[in-house]
């Protein structure tokens, strides 16, 4: 006996007005979204913003060392350097000759990031500099140069890779002042270095004025400048007393006119800098009130300097607008920070602009590298 299967189908009631018209208006949103956000998200990717386009005249370059050697510079160092040159939002090739003669006579100002950033990092980094400076600028010609080294967070353990970095910090010094050396006299430069990069930046000046940073020295000195060379650093993770006479970095001062040094005592990760090169290991990491290391120069401020060293450094405290941060966003907010930097490049020495309340800074809140990954490792 077959049993028939009888397949019965339940009439789908139509959808009510109202119901349809919620629908209607989901639809419409989510167009709305991806119309809208689709162009700013591209943008966001490698950012070509076209605000101040007509007063700003500064070119847009980026000196790439990651694939560099890291340790040491050795006999193929300079040719695994890469030069690229921002053209209508595009990145193109080019060779160090090329950037010599693109910054001869016109002011250069180079920034050098911290450690935990990668290239998109670091890009959005050095826009953020630009975008200040071309509104500063006033229609005058300028190149801004992004220094971006290896400095990705490494898997592993954290102090290890920290150690690492300040290795690799010292190799930079090393290509840094090899440059440098190039650069026409007569060229007025600014040096921006942030974190790591300024220490970077102070093994470079010291090297330039025929010193010696691990074992690295420059095989020929360089030629006397004829145009002022100012330095700005920020959040320095360096060891406060490296300017001081016979130290590290002693013969930084010889070479540059003037060095702008924002510290913030609130910083947290600096505060833990001591830990990172004192004794009594803990874990990998170092114990509270265990003998603890030097302090950082953006934390405390220069210390052993002499008489001559001192009248060419101006320390200001920029706890205030950065508050307990370590991010770069978060120090750049400071306008005090961003005078320094204009000052430096338009003005040298002596600034006769207006007192430096713009333009207002809307980057993020903050580098989305340091302050939450750092905090949770206990030291930068």
């Amino acid at each position: 006996m077959s049993t028939a299967i009888r397949h019965t189908t339940t009439p789908m009631r139509a959808p009510r007005p109202a119901f349809r018209l919620g629908l209607l208006s989901v639809g419409l949103l989510l167009l709305a979204i991806f119309t809208l956000n689709g162009p700013a998200m591209a943008a966001a990717e490698d950012p070509c913003p076209s605000r101040c386009a007509e007063v700003d005249q500064g070119e847009f370059w980026v000196v790439d060392t990651r694939c560099a050697p890291r340790c040491s510079p050795g006999a193929e160092g300079n040719s695994r350097i890469v030069f690229q040159r921002e053209e209508e939002c595009r990145w193109a090739n080019a060779e160090r000759a090329d950037w010599l003669a693109a910054v001869r006579g016109r002011p250069l100002v180079i920034v050098a990031h911290g450690n935990w950033t990668g290239r998109g990092d670091a890009l959005a980094m050095f826009r953020s500099v630009k975008r200040v400076v071309g509104a500063a600028s006033d229609g005058r010609p300028y190149v801004l140069t992004g220094w971006s080294w290896p400095s990705d967070r490494s898997r592993g353990r954290i102090k290890p890779d920290l150690l690492r970095k300040a290795r690799y910090s010292d190799t930079q010094s090393f290509y840094l002042a090899d440059l440098l050396r190039e650069v026409d006299p007569a060229t007025p430069v600014t040096l921006v270095g942030y974190s790591y990069g300024a220490r970077a930046i102070g093994g470079a000046l010291h090297m330039l004025a025929g010193g010696r940073v691990a074992g690295m020295a420059l095989d020929r000195p360089a030629p006397p400048r004829e145009a002022r060379l100012g330095v700005v650093l920020a959040a320095a993770a360096m060891h406060a007393h490296w300017f001081g006479p016979g130290q590290r970095h002693g013969l930084a001062l010889e070479i540059a006119d003037g060095m702008d040094i924002a510290i913030n005592p609130c910083d947290p990760v600096l505060k833990r800098y001591p830990r990172l090169f004192g004794s009594g290991r803990c874990g990998g990491l170092l114990r509270r009130g265990a003998g603890s290391g030097p302090e950082a120069l953006g934390y405390r401020g220069p210390t052993c300097l002499d008489a001559g060293q001192r009248d060419r450094v101006t320390v200001f405290n920029v706890s205030c607008p950065v508050g307990r941060n370590h991010g770069w966003y978060d120090y750049f907010r400071s306008a005090r920070l961003r005078q320094s930097v204009c000052r430096w490049t338009f003005d040298g020495p002596t600034f006769d602009g207006p007192t430096f309340d713009g333009p207002t800074f809307d980057g993020p809140t903050f580098d989305g590298i340091a302050n939450e990954q750092h905090a949770a490792a206990g030291v930068e």
